[in-house]
């Protein structure tokens, strides 16, 4: 893959026209069709599923479907959990009106193959007394209070493409109880991730199936529809867009945005601002905007969203999000080697290269399971030439290093990103330059991995990089910067 540049220029390239394009068609299309369904306000139950996951979701408006990639891709968009770098826990509260208490519970794990989510919501509210037709208490109460309880799970197709399903079940009690089963479905795209840009896309379907029965009467779940787009106009600067298409309202959307500001290696701060159409004309006063902000410590932030409802009153959301599972480190194996130098952003860096001698024995002595693999990084498949520099990389295979520094060319991401991968469990110092490159690759992928491949170096000449890439417009690059600057730190470095 060519090198790019990591900021995005809107005059010269066409991912963002077409995040535009699909911004204009979510908006016709919810102009379109918002006539069919003004008139069904108060037809569905379970209206509790409706209030989302995450202070940063709630910050930015709700235009999340897209964004989402974190534990609360459980509610967002099941298919966003394919973008967890480990593992990620969330924890939200939200204080409602008229003392209402909703809580989020959400956590997501990559496992290989697939990623799996585990996601609960609790909506509790104050005890009603019973009264008797004539008004008169008759000494009992009662709380009525919602849960849902989902798991979903996420499956790459390949570079571009996700799909999640997520099933759930859900039980309200008010004097009575009921439950019931639902499915959310999800998909997320990069359709111009070939060449590693940021624009995504996302098609869900929340509340798919499933009504409420307390008595004899059934009412349906809030079926909802939503189209997402959102891209990085800026190195630090998010925009986001949803469209939702609700069974029991109008249709309406969702604008947000996010700007971020890392001080350091273990600290960073974001704004946020959203607007939301979903309330216009119901409540006089001042509704519709969120205002959110946010505090990150190492893997951890604190979100924070106020969301005005007009003279009704006003909310508020809290969240804490964790995301776990450092990469281990690896260490560098010690070769008397013959040494060259190069210039890398006016920092010079000695290559190793192995005299031609040492490479005749080297190519004598090669383990034949090596050789099969070195064959495969050649193969026309992607997916074998990404499985074979997988293999390398676990095996550490120092004779690999440098058919391995001329895959970290390859024009798929997803073989550059695990051939970076590979570069840094081997631990061979000829890797440092290249990798120190690839910070600037177009693709976030790429980019992430090569940050963390450079903890796994051990080199202190990459920590000046690793910091100029917490400022990263990918939430990934971040991560994975700030996690092999931890590395680092902790393992000492070498000259």
């Amino acid at each position: 893959m060519k090198n790019g540049k990591p900021a995005i220029k809107l005059s010269s390239i066409a991912c963002p026209r077409v995040w535009i394009a699909s911004c204009l068609l979510c908006l016709f299309s919810s102009a379109s069709f918002a006539a069919f369904s003004g008139a069904d306000k108060g037809t569905s139950s379970g209206q509790f599923l409706k209030l989302g996951a995450g202070a940063r979701a709630a910050g930015m408006g709700e235009a999340y479907s897209s964004v989402a990639d974190d534990a609360s891709a459980i509610y967002w968009n099941p298919a966003a959990l394919s973008r967890i770098n480990g593992s990620s826990a969330m924890f939200m509260h939200a204080a409602l009106l008229a003392d209402i208490s909703y809580e989020f519970l959400g956590y997501g794990q990559n496992f290989g193959r697939g990623f799996l989510g585990l996601g609960v919501q609790y909506l509790s509210m104050p005890a009603f007394h019973e009264t008797d037709p004539l008004g008169f208490p008759t000494g009992t109460s009662f709380s009525p209070g919602d849960m849902s309880l989902a798991l979903a799970y996420a499956l790459p197709l390949n570079e571009r493409y996700s799909v999640g399903l997520s099933g759930k079940y859900i039980r309200s009690e008010i004097d009575k109880t009921a439950s019931t089963f639902a499915a959310d479905l999800g998909v997320l795209a990069k359709p111009c991730s070939g060449r590693g840009k940021d624009l995504s896309l996302s098609l869900v379907v929340q509340n798919l199936g499933g009504s409420f029965k307390y008595e004899q009467k059934s009412d349906p779940l809030p079926l909802n529809v939503k189209l997402g787009s959102s891209l990085p106009v800026a190195k630090n600067w998010l925009i986001g867009l949803d469209v939702n298409f609700p069974r029991d309202n109008r249709a309406y959307a969702a604008l947000g945005t996010e700007y971020r500001l890392n001080y350091d290696a273990e600290t960073g701060f974001a704004g946020r601002l959203g607007f939301n159409s979903k309330t216009l004309g119901d409540i006089d006063g001042l509704s519709g905007i969120s205002i959110g902000a946010g505090l990150n410590f190492r893997q951890s932030w604190l979100d924070y969203a106020f969301l005005p409802f007009g003279t009704i009153g006003m909310t508020h959301r809290i969240s804490i999000t964790i995301a776990f599972g450092k990469p281990e480190a690896v260490k560098v194996p010690k070769a008397g080697l013959e040494t060259n130098k190069i210039a890398v952003k006016s920092v010079e860096i000695p290559v190793v290269s192995t005299p031609p001698a040492a490479a005749a024995i080297v190519q004598e002595t090669i383990n034949p399971k090596v050789k099969d693999l070195l064959k495969l990084l050649k193969d026309p498949d992607w997916q074998k030439r990404r499985g074979a520099a997988f293999d390398l990389g676990k095996m550490k295979a120092v004779e690999a290093v440098a058919p391995l520094l001329e895959l970290l060319e390859d024009e798929n991401e997803q073989v550059c990103g695990i051939t970076a991968s590979a570069l840094g469990r081997i631990g061979d110092r000829r890797a440092l330059a290249p990798l120190i490159e690839r910070l600037e690759d177009e693709s976030a992928y790429v980019r992430a991995s090569a940050a963390r491949a450079l903890g796994y170096l051990g080199d202190k000449r990459a920590i000046k990089p690793l910091k100029s890439a917490l400022k990263d417009r990918s939430a990934q690059v971040r991560k994975a910067a700030a996690s092999a600057l931890r590395i680092l730190q902790a393992n000492g470095t070498k000259k």
